[in-house]
């Protein structure tokens, strides 16, 4: 199978478990907005970790990571979910290409900037995070504090 017909194969599904979620969720939002509300990338974190991931128990991305690096017998980052951070920047790029297509007469694209992408020089590149995935941690140890 040619990686095209895959990948909108992959899409379809993803898509159709999507609608399916937001119907069980009762969810009635509209997405034909740059503006990403909210409770859509609460709803689009929660279809994450319970369908992406099968992590039904979790709450947060950071329970879904925990969950899932305890389970892992061969530890890789690369299986785990993505931390909230990371994940709403993706939310927001999906979001802000899936407007483009809905809304194919624009004739002058809104800006991206601030939508999950960032200016680098004179090309647009996608943000990964804009927190770090882990806590500052102090040189301060139990016994002595170097500066």
């Amino acid at each position: 199978m040619p990686i095209q017909a895959f990948m909108a194969r992959v899409s379809h599904l993803c898509m159709t478990k999507w609608q399916r979620f937001l119907l069980h969720e009762g969810s009635s939002h509209s997405v034909d907005s740059l503006d990403l509300k909210e409770e859509v990338v609460e709803e689009l974190f929660k279809f994450t970790r319970h369908i992406i991931y099968g992590d039904k128990k979790s709450n947060t991305m950071a329970e879904a990571r925990t969950t899932k690096w305890k389970k892992m017998k061969n530890k890789s980052f690369v299986c785990l979910p993505p931390d909230a951070d990371s994940l709403r920047q993706h939310c927001l790029r999906a979001n802000y290409l899936a407007y483009l297509v809905r809304h194919p007469s624009l004739k002058c694209h809104p800006s991206s900037l601030g939508l999950g992408w960032e200016l680098v020089g004179s090309r647009y590149r996608p943000v990964r995070h804009i927190r770090s995935a882990l806590p500052m941690v102090s040189s301060c140890t139990r016994t002595s504090c170097r500066e």
